[in-house]
């Protein structure tokens, strides 16, 4: 499972890695696709 944001983001800041910040940003928005799908499954 991926960790919530906010540990991706500290730890991104610890390591001053922009990978870090980028799997962060990505997996916030694969969470939110993954979240409007299921919602446009349940309207049809």
């Amino acid at each position: 499972m991926v960790p919530e944001t906010g540990r991706w983001r500290n730890a991104s800041r610890l390591t001053a890695s922009p990978k870090c910040d980028a799997w962060a940003d990505a997996a916030e928005h694969i969470r939110e696709a993954i979240a409007y799908q299921r919602a446009a499954q349940l309207l049809h």
